[in-house]
């Protein structure tokens, strides 16, 4: 008897063991796939106003970084993410960052899945983050997505919000979101799709109970540092998605782009999306939510196709959707070729870090080098840039107005975001541009983003600026008149250098790099 107890100990136990097989599965992806350097460049404005609010003890009211909004007016909603994250690069640096990218999209479609986490359910998991993985940087959106997995979980636990519990969670829920990031009428939205459901369903007490829980939301949204206004730059984020020709923000910001530019630029996502989405298909899951489920579908699909920045909350509504237990013939099918697939992502993340430089938290072409900022703060000026480089000049180069502009367009109207795009698309506009603004210094990349090569080209040959700085993905020049304090023309023995300390411990890329500078010399006849 104590044998036979003691072998049925040992089998729970492996069968324990089992279970928790498949989380490590999705954890063990998702540390493979989202462990690239920090690539999204609005974490360096994030860190900037994180620093500023812990260095001024409060939080901030108006931009105070950029020369073309300095002293704007600024609903930061993200500032509880910015203290998350200047905290956690305090203690961890950048490599904190990146981990804790890691852990919070695992967390995520961990909470989607629930706690009984099956491999069929890892596998589509690892699809979901494969999917998601472009948006998925060090964010505010990562809170969001975690906040709003949490807040379906407890709905789906307590249809209908009888617990004291649910209501004060999912009120804490959404004061967390209206004070990390503009999507915070997300987490009323979801509470009053599922009302909807509920009346559809024909509980009308239920739907009663959930309706005034998205009222009570909406109310607590009130509870940040600029109350009524976080309406209004909700209200702005939201318009700027419209795909539409006219809308300069949807057209020109390729987040904000409709889903069938995302088909033409990468086929592969939208293969592995419709691959998803079929799977909703064949293992729906039928309990008393479907119709809430359906139309939370419907809606972030919707979403998605106008923006593809909505990708990330269709993929956590079909983890909600997705019930393997039903149909076993085809989800061992959908198992196999699914692994397949998985096995192959997983060895394609694998090889992608060819392209990073080793021990390096940050993606070395979309940003530019150290050596170019220590030369522009010789002589502070304003500076052109490509404006995803804004946040970095912001963290590196602290000195107000050095940086002109980062990614927070929501500070600007379209029409400075079209004289931006005109002088990079006509540079020869940018000589009258530059002398509106009175720029000192042009940083501008010749790599990652191809928008700004022309106008590279142009100021290469022009007699009114000179060539700093160049180490092949970035290149730095300043104004000549008044001239530069304390620099001089790069030749090409500088570029060449340049290029060897900054990519020199990856052979393959610094090859690449070397190319690439070959053919951007070439346009002028330079060798360098």
């Amino acid at each position: 008897m104590a044998a036979r107890q003691r072998s049925g100990l040992s089998r729970s136990r492996i069968f324990g063991h089992v279970r928790t097989l498949p989380t490590l599965m999705l954890l063990a992806f998702a540390s493979i796939a989202l462990s690239y350097p920090l690539a999204d460049t609005d974490i360096w404005w994030h860190l900037s106003a994180g620093r500023e609010i812990f260095s001024s003890g409060r939080v901030l009211f108006s931009d105070p970084f950029c020369a073309s909004s300095l002293g704007f007016a600024w609903t930061d909603l993200h500032w509880g993410f910015q203290i998350g994250a200047w905290s956690i690069w305090t203690i961890f640096g950048a490599w904190g960052l990146v981990g804790t990218r890691v852990l919070l999209a695992f967390a995520i479609f961990t909470v989607a899945f629930g706690r009984k986490m099956a491999i069929t359910a890892a596998l589509a998991g690892a699809f979901a983050l494969w999917i998601s993985r472009p948006f998925l940087d060090a964010r505010p959106l990562l809170v969001t997505l975690l906040v709003l997995a949490a807040l379906q979980r407890w709905l789906e636990a307590d249809s209908a919000c009888a617990k004291r519990r649910t209501f004060l969670l999912a009120i804490v829920g959404q004061i967390v979101l209206a004070n990390t990031q503009g999507l915070f009428l997300l987490g009323p939205l979801l509470v009053g799709v599922y009302s909807l459901g509920s009346f559809l369903d024909k509980r009308k007490a239920d739907g009663s109970r959930l309706g005034m829980l998205a009222l009570a939301m909406i109310a607590a949204s009130l509870v940040n540092p600029w109350g009524w206004s976080a309406f209004a730059l909700a209200g702005k984020v939201a318009g700027r998605i419209a795909p539409t020709a006219a809308n300069l923000f949807s057209s020109e910001i390729p987040e904000n782009a409709p889903l069938w530019t995302e088909a033409v630029r990468s086929p592969s996502t939208v293969l592995l999306l419709a691959w998803l989405v079929a799977s909703v298909w064949l293992f729906w899951k039928r309990d008393a939510h479907s119709r809430t489920r359906m139309v939370l579908l419907v809606g972030t699909g919707l979403l998605s196709i106008a923006a593809i920045r909505n990708l990330p909350l269709l993929c956590l509504e079909i983890a909600f959707c997705l019930d393997f237990s039903a149909r076993p013939a085809l989800v061992k099918i959908w198992s196999w070729s699914a692994a397949a697939i998985v096995s192959t992502l997983f060895v394609v993340s694998i090889r992608e870090r060819r392209w990073n430089l080793p021990f390096d938290p940050v993606a070395p072409l979309r940003l530019p080098s150290s050596e170019a900022i220590e030369i522009i703060q010789r002589d502070p000026a304003p500076v052109f840039h490509e404006i995803r480089a804004g946040g970095w000049l912001s963290w590196n180069a602290p000195s107000r107005g050095l940086c002109w502009a980062d990614t927070r367009l929501v500070l600007h109207d379209a029409e400075f975001v079209r004289q931006y795009l005109d002088v990079a698309d006509r540079p020869d506009r940018f000589t009258d541009f530059s002398r509106r603004w009175n720029f000192g210094y042009a940083l501008l990349p010749i790599v990652e983003f191809d928008r700004f090569r022309p106008l590279a080209a142009f100021l290469l040959q022009s007699d009114e600026w000179q060539l700093l700085h160049c180490d092949g993905a970035w290149v730095l020049f300043g104004h000549r008149s008044p001239p530069s304090v304390n620099n001089r023309t790069a030749t090409a023995t500088d570029m060449s250098e340049s290029v060897q300390r900054r990519f020199g411990a990856n052979l393959l890329l610094e090859r690449r790099v070397r190319d690439n500078l070959q053919a951007y010399l070439s346009l002028t006849g330079r060798s360098p």
